[in-house]
């Protein structure tokens, strides 16, 4: 059996959030690699009997590195996806004539870290 695409996904960025709060020696990450890997449904049983039988403050920290994991991943698809677009925008404007062409970033403000505003200057 073959997992479809979004779970494969959705594993591989826990298996990588549970590598990150456990280690890669936990039997929590080899089972959640097992899964993966075989692709049946047996070994993703026994990889959430695994998963589940953890303190709630290790599971509450996986869900936390696992959130931040997904962002990233959609950030990171958003911007491949913008980019090829910009591509093509740029690319039928200089078959239309037009040699040089750029494309503007939209403008944000500077944020600071820590919360508080920007001092002016």
């Amino acid at each position: 059996m073959s997992f479809p695409a979004a779970q494969r996904q959705a594993l591989s960025i826990l298996a990588k959030s549970t590598e990150a709060v456990l280690g890669n020696q936990s039997p929590v990450c080899r089972a959640i690699d097992k899964a993966i890997r075989s692709e049946e449904d047996r070994d993703l049983d026994a990889a959430a009997v695994v998963f589940d039988s953890l303190p709630k403050g290790k599971r509450g920290r996986i869900g936390q590195a696992a959130d931040m994991h997904a962002r990233v991943y959609r950030k990171l698809r958003r911007a491949k996806a913008g980019r090829s677009q910009n591509e093509r925008v740029v690319a039928a404007l200089q078959q239309l004539g037009l040699r040089r062409v750029t494309m503007a970033k939209p403008w944000a403000p500077r944020r600071r870290l820590d919360g508080e505003a920007p001092t002016p200057k």
